[in-house]
């Protein structure tokens, strides 16, 4: 009975996304980690990188603090974006803060970002469905302490294991400004694999 609800809130998400208006630029991607470090592929919409960006992302894997780097191609700009973040993970609950760094050819001056999130997830048999909020302060190069309300989003979705170590993953994300505000609303395809 649980894989039949789950299967079919995949399905509701998954066609209900696909009528709406403003779902217009999939994001897709790919991922690869073991227990230290871990790569990603990604193109399409995200929360943080416009709708034509490209990104690989490169990360640490572990229970403390998590270092990272990514790149984000847009056409024939670069930019790039430094991150730091740690989870505390409950039995359903989590809580990640995150800093990140950003420069490069889309930003007049580099920005320092303060990005919280607070989710829940539950696995279901093969199923992981979940959600979660997050929001974004800024400040920019020159006077870094002085953080400002950027942009904020919500993310629900579910994870289906293949195996073990695979797994295949859909969300639909809303973007939102500052005040809650919906920006853009997209699907997410995701493919990940653990080694």
């Amino acid at each position: 009975m649980k894989k039949t609800f789950a299967t079919a809130a995949m399905a509701v998400l998954m066609s209900s996304a696909v009528m709406a208006d403003d779902y217009d630029n999939t994001a897709y991607s790919i991922s690869a980690d073991s227990t230290t470090w871990g790569l990603s592929l990604t193109t399409g919409n995200t929360t943080d990188y416009g709708d034509d960006a490209q990104t690989l992302d490169i990360h640490t894997n572990g229970d403390g603090i998590n270092f990272g780097v990514t790149f984000i191609e847009t056409g024939t700009d670069m930019d790039y974006r430094a991150t730091a973040s740690s989870t505390i993970q409950g039995n359903i609950a989590y809580l990640r803060a995150g800093v990140s760094y950003d420069w490069g050819d889309n930003f007049a001056t580099e920005e320092l970002r303060f990005s919280p999130v607070v989710g829940v997830e539950k696995t279901i048999g093969s199923y992981k469905p979940f959600a979660e909020l997050g929001y974004d302060y800024k400040s920019l190069e020159g006077d870094y302490l002085d953080f400002d309300a950027a942009d904020s989003h919500a993310t629900v979705g579910v994870a289906y294991n293949l195996t073990e170590s695979a797994a295949v993953t859909a969300t639909v994300t809303r973007e939102m400004d500052k005040d809650f505000d919906k920006t853009d609303q997209e699907l997410g395809l995701g493919f990940s694999v653990k080694f």
